[in-house]
């Protein structure tokens, strides 16, 4: 699993940007290969605190040669209870999604915030798709 550990800087993920070098670089993100959709979002998560934490599953569309920043597009969000143990896990089945297209060339990542900052949060997802 994944611990996520950096602020955006923004409690609202259409309130921000990310610079080419930034996205680029973040660990947990994935390019996607062909057009798709995403059709659910599955894993688990744990949290050593009884905070609700949402999962933010984004997305990015960069262009070649632009260094603009880019304001992420939010796939879907998921919110969920701590169980207040990182021995616990929390499960995440979504199989609603609010923006589901993909276009090849994207890059998809997680964001996470937490009602209360403090707690260690991990998580571990995968993102079902189908190609057209």
């Amino acid at each position: 699993p994944f611990e996520m550990a950096v602020d955006y800087g923004n409690s609202v993920v259409s309130a921000g940007s990310l610079a080419p070098t930034i996205f680029f670089r973040i660990g947990q993100g994935c390019v996607i290969p062909e057009t798709a959709t995403v059709t659910s979002i599955s894993g688990w998560v744990t949290v050593n605190s009884t905070n609700t934490v949402t999962i933010a599953i984004c997305k990015v569309t960069p262009s070649e040669g632009v260094t603009t920043a880019v304001v992420p597009i939010v796939i879907d969000e998921i919110a969920i209870t701590g169980l207040n143990s990182n021995e616990k896990l929390v499960r995440i089945n979504e199989t609603t999604i609010t923006t589901a297209a993909l276009t090849e060339g994207d890059i998809i990542f997680p964001m996470i915030k937490e009602d209360v900052a403090g707690s260690s949060i991990y998580m571990n997802l995968s993102v079902q798709t189908t190609t057209f």
